[in-house]
């Protein structure tokens, strides 16, 4: 199974006040405190700072690789950053020669690093079309530790080898292999997290790339690639690049001004959270569209209280309550709806959001349910900026954003209401949004009952 998602970088320091001597030295076991502090600031700048230097890795790629449509400069620029990120000792890629799918045998190397040393730890291992075949049929990276004689040298049981397959939904395109010098207990979930990331943006820049040589004859299908590989670099781009400068503003002069005061100190850590958090859901909207592209993403449905869990989502989003005021109406005789709790969670955090997002200051943002026959309807409605008419049937497109006249520039990718579309239909629901430029948004959700099931 792949590791499950990281943890969130940017946890907050707490840290009590030193008391100092009149002399302004710390006093007794209070110096040894500062040093713990320091200590542990210094650990969060530097994991900070190696976060921002493998975005950054990433970005470049996705920059560059952008501006190419060479088949053999793309993997290139692939092998290049993946070296950068993973320091891998040999990697090869092979890609499929035909349209359809073929035997392992059957795909061709054209790309490597060290392609001898791949050969060779791939033949001590004995890897076989068996193994082939399981890895693409799972969809994920697997590491296999290296087994070698008793009479071969300590050092050598460290190699790793990593077999990751290149595929889209719908078709297979190739695979790597990568061999590292450390065993296979070194790898991180944020290992496997970034390396997916990267090879979902390659895969779908080679599927480009082949519609693009197939069709280059026909101008307007490169236009139309050409500007969709430049949007999705700009939107990425922007939406990432944005905290990551104030991650790394904020990491500077705290490294810089060890004797900056408590309360801004703190001020200063809990913007880079917030930064983190960020750029956390943005990677999480990006693999999640992937997992629901490929229907591999799997829904538990059960019995879930709409108000209950309403309420846990108005304390858990963030808002200024003199700013905002946010209110829930519920009847008692409410019923259950049937859902997968957590995709239900983040339809209605979404949306709640949004609300927010878009609401002046001084608005009123109400939610409300009730029972409909065999479905429970649950709505949000803000007195925000509204969404004029002409808008309204595209808001559930990928990529899709509302132009910044009307947004006053709040960011986003365009994923947010697409994945709430999606997740809705996945739990056998519907949604619809009606709205009133500069009178406000009402986005209506209808879901089963949970009764439902037991009927059935």
């Amino acid at each position: 199974m792949p590791p499950r998602k990281p943890p969130r970088p940017g946890k907050r320091v707490v840290h009590t006040a030193l008391r100092t001597a009149p002399g302004g030295k710390a006093v007794g076991g209070q110096w040894e405190q500062l040093q713990q502090y320091n200590q542990i600031q210094d650990k969060i700048i530097r994991g900070l700072r190696a976060f921002i230097d493998e975005m950054t890795v990433i970005f470049r790629f996705i920059e560059t690789v952008s501006e190419y449509h060479a088949q053999e400069r793309i993997l290139q620029l692939l092998l290049d950053v993946m070296k950068e990120l993973f320091k891998f000792e040999a990697a090869a890629v092979y890609l499929e020669e035909r349209t359809e799918p073929t035997d392992y045998a059957g795909q061709s190397l054209k790309r490597s690093y060290r392609s001898e040393l791949v050969e060779d730890i791939r033949r001590r291992l004995q890897v076989d079309e068996n193994i082939y075949d399981w890895v693409f049929k799972q969809g994920h990276a697997i590491v296999l530790p290296l087994e070698y004689s008793p009479q071969a040298e300590q050092a050598e049981a460290r190699w790793s080898f990593m077999l990751v397959p290149l595929t889209t939904s719908s078709e297979r395109l190739g695979r790597l292999e990568l061999v590292f010098n450390h065993p296979e207990g070194e790898f991180t979930q944020q290992t496997f997290s970034i390396l997916n990331v990267l090879l979902k943006h390659a895969a779908l820049i080679l599927v480009n790339e082949r519609i693009y040589e197939k069709e280059r004859k026909t101008a307007q299908t490169y236009i139309q690639l050409d500007t969709l590989k430049r949007d999705i670099v700009n939107i990425t781009t922007h939406e990432i690049k944005t905290p990551l400068t104030i991650i790394n503003g904020n990491a500077i002069v705290l490294r810089r001004n060890p004797g900056i005061a408590d309360e801004e100190k703190g001020k200063m850590l809990d913007a880079i959270t917030r930064q983190c958090q960020r750029i956390d859901t943005i990677t999480n909207q990006m693999v999640e569209t992937a997992q629901l592209e490929e229907g591999r993403l799997v829904l538990c449905p059960g019995a879930v209280e709409l108000a209950e869990l309403t309420a846990e989502i108005f304390k858990d989003v963030y808002y200024d309550p003199a700013a905002i005021s946010l209110q829930a109406h519920f009847s008692e005789s409410l019923e259950p709806v049937l859902a997968d709790r957590d995709s239900l969670y983040k339809v209605l955090r979404n949306l709640v959001e949004n609300a927010v997002k878009y609401s002046p200051h001084g608005g009123a943002i109400t939610v409300d349910a009730e029972n409909r026959g065999e479905n429970v309807v649950w709505r949000v409605q803000d007195q925000g900026i509204g969404i004029p008419d002409t808008e309204q049937p595209k808001i559930f497109d990928k990529f899709y954003r509302v132009g910044d006249s009307m947004t006053r520039g709040v960011r986003g990718m365009g994923f947010g209401l697409y994945l709430v579309k999606k997740n809705v239909e996945l739990n056998s629901g519907s949604i619809s949004v009606a709205s009133v430029v500069g009178q406000g948004t009402t986005f209506t959700v209808i879901l089963p009952k949970a009764s439902r099931q037991a009927l059935g």
